[in-house]
């Protein structure tokens, strides 16, 4: 499985906004946006952030809650459901003014646990997390 990694820089304009700063948007998406949860569902799941992206006809393509990566700091994942039923896996690191989303298409281990420790894994088999 081959991982996508997207760079994005926030906007001094728009609060919890990040913009592509990629010359190819490999996962057609030119932005997104962070908020707090306020659904106490997200609450209950250990949701920190909520992230959501649109397309350029204003449709919702991102919506999911980030619970944080125990051992670390300022990385966060989620899944990204696609058509259907089918989810992704995504993880969030925030630095100051840059974001990364690390994107494994198609891959989603079942169960927060199991994503988590997938992650885990991953980052001390790559590389460590931008801290």
């Amino acid at each position: 499985m081959r991982e996508i990694i997207q760079v994005y820089r926030k906007n001094s304009l728009k609060p919890m906004t990040y913009d592509c700063i990629e010359k190819v948007d490999h996962l057609n998406l030119p932005y997104f946006v962070l908020s707090i949860p306020r659904s106490q569902r997200f609450i209950d799941q250990g949701d920190i952030f909520m992230i959501e992206s649109w397309n350029n006809n204003r449709k919702k393509v991102l919506f999911s809650g980030l619970v944080s990566l125990e051992g670390t700091q300022n990385v966060y994942f989620g899944n990204w459901k696609l058509s259907g039923n089918s989810k992704s896996l995504i993880c969030l690191i925030l630095l100051k003014d840059i974001a990364e989303i690390h994107y494994f298409p198609n891959f989603c281990p079942v169960g927060k646990f199991s994503q988590m420790k997938y992650l885990q894994n991953y980052f001390q088999v790559q590389r460590k997390p931008m801290q």
